[in-house]
């Protein structure tokens, strides 16, 4: 069989130095640390408040994630997207979008997808916030590195004292170091997120779940 190479226009004269795609969505962050999304929008995956779907990335904007934050790295899950930031202040972050149950700001209230309300408009930006995972930057040295996806809405990360996180669904728990195999939805209430979220029982280099090493290793 032959494979056809198209060269995709981004648009806004930049660059593209990664790429992510999942549930019919694709993601890229620029060089110059910008995200834009194209593709389905039944959950706000886009980030752009917007009902509708997007066929080309010309059509939409950067995504707004706040003033000053400069996106590393996209995670793109089949209803929703995470992606590693830098904040203003130069600590890399976690910022997440689309249907609310998966994103990790224990509540349920989906982000990037237009409102009826007006004083629900602004999800985006810098009412967006960051996922609270606990980590203390400044005491103990220990901030985000990775992020990647390991279910379909599930997302994982790894901090600089090789330690992982995980929030959002899985139909395993043991992905997310449960001790049994059924569905585990972590991040959709109060109190789930932060200093209450565990690391993961084992280092990501001595080894977790099969599924979260698969995901680290073969980006």
């Amino acid at each position: 069989s032959r494979s056809t190479t198209f060269l995709v226009n981004v648009g806004h004269g930049s660059s593209v130095l990664s790429i992510a795609a999942g549930g019919k969505v694709t993601c890229v962050v620029t060089t110059d640390f910008l995200a834009k999304c194209w593709g389905n929008n039944a959950n706000g995956q886009l980030g752009q408040q917007i009902d509708t779907g997007v066929l080309l990335p010309m059509q939409v904007s950067p995504i707004n994630l706040g003033q000053g934050v400069r996106v590393q790295k996209i995670a793109v899950g089949e209803q929703a997207c995470c992606a590693l930031v830098l904040a203003p202040s130069g600590v890399p972050a976690v910022k997440c979008w689309g249907q609310g149950e998966f994103l990790g700001y224990g509540d349920t209230v989906t982000r990037g997808k237009a409102s009826s309300s007006s004083s629900t408009t602004s999800r985006m930006g810098d009412f967006l916030p960051y996922v609270d995972l606990g980590l203390d930057a400044v005491q103990e040295g220990e901030w985000v590195v990775d992020i990647t996806r390991v279910t379909q809405n599930g997302w994982c990360v790894v901090t600089t004292l090789g330690r992982a996180k995980c929030w959002g669904q899985t139909a395993d728990a043991r992905v997310f170091g449960g001790s049994d195999t059924g569905a585990m939805l972590v991040g959709n209430t109060a109190r789930q997120m932060g200093s209450n979220l565990a690391f993961l029982s084992i280092s990501i280099e001595s080894h977790v779940s099969g599924a979260v090493k698969e995901a680290f290793t073969n980006e």
